[in-house]
């Protein structure tokens, strides 16, 4: 029964709670309160009038049902990521075979038929008008959307007044998700719903090749050569060729032909490439599509180079020792261009000399400070005395290395003028050897060297001086003897070249920038005049080269680039900013420059800015960040990355029947692949649901029961009242 004009329960409360309170207090009077113990239960009758009254007014009616049919549904979701895009036949993608497989074997018109809800689902599942406004092609694609959903549908009681029925599903996807885990699904309680999973695709059966990287110096100077490595893999490969080309700024610049045979692994293959203009230029390798390939969207891939000036490296040479071999370096350092030596020779002092006659004699004093070192990228240190070093020149050379980013190199000494004697922590750090305590100076004989791997690939040494001088990769063209035998290379160090298995020329990264030791003398034997410096010339100039990487201009700039890890499109860039004395900037202005976009990078701490650049796609980059601070410029800095885009699920189109299947167990239902579909699939959901709808809502007056039951409280009232001589 309902009350079809029932106020609801505020309203209905408050009337009775009214009537109640009023009666209460009409039962206090004198003539009542003669009634004694029948006060209660007259009041208790006066108050089921009353409730008898309301609930007639408030017109109780029975709904009446009747038995009928309604159609049940059965709800379709069709993947349509971007692995869904790929065809196996080359004529039909795996979205539009199952979107004909469907058309074919479900009489979606069909009066007797189910209804057909049409979703589509990539990182989320949403609901389409048809299967023409599909989404496609989602850059990945998630089944726990699909499977809470159906969960959610299948907890629900369908109530008699339903008007439909939701009793099936049928997944239409390749497996290629990205949550894989069984037990991030949740499982169906009962089987309310027919769950199908239809696998779509087939195991790789055709080629497919795929670059995987390319790889290329980020800065190099103009007029100079470089490699371009590109990592390819190959597979499933019917035996032919494959062509690799290299296009710079979308022109091509060159191109091999590779035996597809035996390329079933990671292959490498480089490109020699001339930095003949300046500016940020792109190189893109690709791969020819070769007949029937599966997968073409890893075809291409790029990477960015900066080719800059040649810009001259500021260089301290510094000694307190006069040497022929002191004498034949700063030679060398000369005849190179790019360097802009100054020398301080400290042998010889004479106190009556003033400072500016000191100078023009080379008598220049080592900086006292971080600010003095900072202004060069070099600082080549001769034999010293280590002991004599003020506390701010150790901080000063540990911070110019660390923090500055520039290089020192220090050389031996078989006298007492060596770094082995400094007491300074700061400098013990910054060497690249540890002596051992009994010190082994080197009167040994001139020793053949050893160019060891790291040594061939850092490009220090030459190969051919001035077309004349030529050595292999194993042998220096010059004897070294070693000035200290017992001595060996920190763990973090690299050792360039050996001589009786001692370390030669041993390098260490610390910070920002790098420190040399050289573990010998005689660097004379080296110098050829004839050769415009030879063997020497060439050995400083690779040295400093490899070493000087942070120049002044970017000394005071530091810049970094990330992806965000949830939004890949949006890309954070990082800016630390200091002074020349190398302390943190704040209230700088800063400001990045990106292709054509330029944006002011804000304050996130002191010296630390940042900002966020949005839709962002390309894996090839050059930033360039400048700042200054009230018209003084702090410097610059030209950041080349590559920032490749997560992987996506191109990377493997292959379909996994594995998991769908044991994802259909989970959640209670069947796998089948596509081949398998056919009309008898459709009739195994029911078309329709017998249900029992309201047809009308009957007055409960015409059984006159409330009515009665009134008149009857009413009458039994007036009787008691009338026996207790109330009337």
């Amino acid at each position: 029964m309902k009350l079809i004009d029932y106020p609801g329960h505020p309203i209905a409360i408050s009337i009775i709670a009214i009537a109640a309170i009023l009666l209460l207090l009409a039962y206090r009077s004198k003539n009542i309160k003669d009634a004694n113990l029948w006060r209660m239960p007259l009041w208790f009758l006066q108050m089921a009038a009353i409730v008898v009254l309301l609930l007639i007014i408030w017109n109780p009616s029975r709904p009446e049902y009747e038995k009928k049919t309604a159609k049940n549904t059965v709800q379709v979701f069709f993947d349509t990521s971007e692995s869904m895009s790929v065809s196996e036949d080359q004529k039909q993608n795996r979205l539009d075979r199952a979107i004909e497989t469907f058309e074919n074997n479900f009489a979606i018109n069909d009066p007797e038929s189910p209804n057909y809800q049409i979703f589509g689902f990539d990182r989320q599942a949403y609901r389409c008008d048809s299967l023409k406004s599909l989404s496609r092609w989602g850059a990945t694609s998630t089944l726990g959307p699909v499977s809470r959903h159906l969960n959610r549908i299948a907890s629900q009681s369908n109530s008699r007044d339903d008007q439909t029925r939701v009793v099936g599903a049928i997944i239409f996807t390749d497996g290629q998700v990205n949550d894989k885990s069984i037990n991030n699904y949740v499982s169906q309680n009962d089987n309310k719903i027919d769950v199908v999973i239809v696998g779509l695709g087939k195991e790789q059966q055709r080629p497919d090749i795929a670059i995987k990287s390319i790889k290329a110096p980020n800065t190099v100077q103009i007029d100079t050569g470089y490699n371009v490595s590109v990592d390819i893999q190959c597979s499933k490969l019917i035996p032919q060729n494959i062509r690799l080309e290299l296009r710079k700024d979308n022109k091509l610049i060159g191109f091999k032909d590779i035996s597809a045979s035996g390329l079933e692994n990671d292959s490498k293959v480089l490109f020699p490439v001339a930095a003949d203009t300046l500016g940020g230029h792109v190189l893109e390798v690709s791969v020819k599509a070769i007949e029937n390939e599966i997968n073409l969207a890893n075809n291409v891939s790029r990477t960015m180079v900066n080719v800059v000036e040649t810009s001259k490296l500021n260089v301290l040479l510094y000694s307190e020792v006069a040497s022929i071999d002191f004498g034949k370096i700063r030679s060398a350092l000369v005849r190179d261009k790019r360097i802009q030596l100054d020398v301080g020779l400290n042998a010889i002092k004479v106190a009556t000399t003033n400072r500016k006659m000191k100078e023009l004699d080379g008598h220049i004093s080592l900086p006292e400070d971080i600010a003095g070192f900072s202004k060069y990228d070099i600082i080549i240190l001769g034999p010293c005395d280590y002991r004599k070093l003020t506390e701010a020149q150790t901080k000063g050379l540990y911070r110019f290395v660390v923090e500055r980013g520039g290089g020192l190199v220090i050389l031996g000494d078989r006298n007492g003028y060596t770094v082995e004697n400094c007491p300074s922590e700061d400098i013990q750090v910054l060497l690249p050897v540890e002596f051992d305590s009994l010190r082994n100076n080197g009167y040994a004989q001139l020793a053949d060297a050893k160019l060891t791997l790291e040594g061939i690939e850092s490009k220090i040494m030459p190969r051919k001086i001035n077309d004349s001088f030529i050595y292999t990769d194993d042998n220096f063209p010059a004897k070294i003897k070693p000035i200290i035998t017992n001595i060996r290379k920190k763990p973090a160090a690299t050792t360039i070249v050996t001589a009786n298995n001692s370390p030669v020329v041993c390098l260490q990264r610390i910070g920002r920038g790098q420190v040399c030791f050289l573990n010998t003398y005689g660097f004379y034997r080296w110098y050829r005049e004839d050769l415009d410096g030879g063997l020497l010339r060439e050995f400083f100039s690779g040295l400093t080269s490899y070493m000087g990487q942070v120049s002044n201009s970017q000394a005071g700039v530091e810049l970094f680039a990330k992806r965000k890890a949830d939004e890949p499109a949006r890309i954070v860039f990082e800016a630390l900013v200091y002074d020349r004395a190398f302390e943190s900037v704040s209230d700088a202005t800063v400001l990045l420059t990106l292709g054509d976009i330029a944006v002011t990078m804000q304050p996130s701490s002191p010296g630390h800015y940042s900002c966020i650049l949005d839709n962002i796609k390309d894996q090839a980059l050059i930033a360039k960040v400048e700042a200054q601070k009230d018209g003084v410029f702090l410097g610059e800095k030209i950041l080349t990355t590559t920032l490749t885009m997560p992987k996506t699920e191109m990377d493997n189109v292959d379909p996994d029947r594995q998991f769908l299947q044991r994802l259909a167990r989970k959640i209670g239902g069947e796998y089948l692949d596509i081949e398998n579909i056919d009309a008898k699939l459709a009739k195994q959901f029911d078309p329709v649901t017998e249900i029992e709808a309201i047809s009308s809502m009957e007055s409960v007056w015409p059984g006159w029961t409330l009515f009665a039951s009134l008149c009857g409280i009413l009458t039994l009232y007036w009787f008691i009242r009338r026996a207790k001589g109330l009337m």
